[in-house]
């Protein structure tokens, strides 16, 4: 069984029911009714009216609202569906954490499409809440995702359209058997297939990836800049997209601590992923890792009091040329951690020294230690 949930300015799909163009148009509560509601449900359709607030009766659906914010329609509500006759009676769900019968679907996606099939976490699992998101250049009308695979097929819950150009289109989905599932993205005219993707649906939430340091930067003179002393720490998913809400660890051995600036003991990565301490501790070593995952640990995050050193040869060397930017030992570094589902080991990382690299010998350093495995 399919069921598919459709949403445009021209209309609105749900089950066997289709609204009127007409049909359920009203203001909603504290709405000031300064201009006409649509005819039809309008998610994803350009708005002119900031802050119009329209209610829509969605015939075996419930009550949609939606809201004109940025040019835009964006609608809530009208999904908890009644699929009515289109189940059939004789054809048994398969259970939840069954993977069922049925071959995998034929799922070639559209060559030459502009169009693109998302899903996130990008290995979901059964009972679990997957974003499913189609993201192309067009403003196109009657939007539906279906999914199509073992068992029967999920409503997908509509979240919102994003983007003014290209526009990208939000639905959640909870697939319900383990298995390869079909996603195909239609619109109008007549329902064309935009894009098709597949993707494999585990039985049950996969443990906790690991997160690998990937970059263990130290800033360059070139980067810094008076009296910089930033630790910037950056975590991301497996695909690269940030990763908000992030507890990171910030451990160190005993050492010399500024008391009026004290180094955190942790710090929580913002929306865009990243978060920045700044380290007035002289000579201290300072360690990173994710908190509530295995983790690898970033290490030789140093800073220290010295503007140049001794090159060796019994001249001195200075870091860089301007006073207070990129001191010996008042390094600034990028950390950047990633989700790697499929690691095998966990291991500690020194810097890349690239803000040494003007000087010799390398001076204050840590050996790591050998890697854990998993």
């Amino acid at each position: 069984m399919v069921v598919v949930l459709g949403f445009s300015a021209a209309g609105f799909g749900c089950g066997d029911d289709t609204a009127p163009v007409d049909a359920g148009a009203e203001d909603a509560p504290g709405d000031d009714g300064a201009s006409d509601c649509p005819g039809a449900p309008p998610p994803g359709a350009p708005c002119d009216a900031p802050g119009r607030v329209c209610a829509y009766t969605i015939p075996s659906c419930g009550m949609m609202e939606c809201t004109c914010t940025g040019g835009f329609w964006s609608c809530m509500g009208g999904h908890y569906c009644d699929a009515g006759d289109e189940t059939d009676a004789e054809a048994p769900d398969v259970p939840g954490d069954a993977p069922g019968d049925a071959s995998p679907p034929a799922c070639e996606p559209v060559a030459g499409s502009a169009y693109a099939i998302a899903f996130r976490p990008g290995a979901p699992w059964v009972g679990g809440s997957t974003r499913v998101s189609v993201t192309g250049p067009e403003a196109l009308t009657n939007v539906a995702i279906e999914a199509v695979g073992p068992g029967s097929s999920p409503a997908p819950v509509w979240i919102g359209v994003d983007g003014t150009g290209p526009y990208t289109w939000n639905w959640s989905v909870v697939f319900p058997a383990a298995g390869v599932w079909c996603a195909t993205f239609r619109a109008d005219p007549d329902g064309t297939v935009y894009q098709r993707a597949p993707v494999t649906v585990s039985a049950s939430m996969p443990p906790a990836a690991a997160f690998k340091v990937v970059s263990n930067h130290q800033w360059t003179c070139d980067e810094e800049y008076t009296w910089a002393i930033n630790v910037d720490t950056v975590v991301l998913d497996e695909t690269g997209a940030p990763l908000p809400g992030v507890r990171v660890l910030v451990e160190h051995d005993p050492c010399e601590t500024a008391a009026d600036h004290p180094p955190p003991a942790e710090v929580t990565t913002g929306d865009d992923g990243t978060v920045r301490w700044e380290n007035y501790n002289p000579r201290c070593f300072f360690h990173e890792r994710v908190a509530d995952a295995p983790s690898d640990t970033a290490i030789e995050i140093y800073t220290g009091i010295w503007e140049d050193q001794e090159d060796g040869g019994g001249g001195r060397c200075n870091y860089c040329s301007t006073f207070a930017e990129n001191v010996w030992g008042h390094w600034s570094y990028t950390i950047t951690f990633q989700r790697t589902p499929g690691a095998t080991e966990l291991c500690e990382v020194p810097s890349d020294h690239a803000g040494q690299a003007r000087c010799s010998p390398l001076l204050h350093w840590e050996e790591p230690g050998a890697c854990t495995p998993l």
